[in-house]
């Protein structure tokens, strides 16, 4: 009788475990799934930062071609129209 009470005990200890121990695998199936969304998130943001970089550099370079043409343009009319 001390056995069957025993072995009951150890199947009931057991069968507590193996339930939290699902809990945990579902909750880190839970997080996992979040950071593999988190992380695919991150992935697009990075991409359009990049890609915003990209065009803020090709503002830039297009704003300092326009600057040098128009000294230019000032330069030439400076030059070809001063009176001395």
């Amino acid at each position: 009788m001390r056995d069957q009470a025993g072995l009951q005990k150890l199947h009931d200890n057991l069968q507590q475990d193996y339930d939290v121990l699902i809990k945990e695998k579902e909750s880190q199936k839970e997080v996992e799934r979040k950071l593999r969304s988190d992380l695919r998130k991150l992935h697009s943001m990075s991409l359009s930062f990049s890609e915003d970089q990209d065009n803020l550099l090709r503002a830039k370079e297009a704003i300092d071609a326009e600057r040098e043409r128009w000294g230019l343009i000032f330069l030439y009319h400076y030059v070809n129209f001063q009176t001395f």
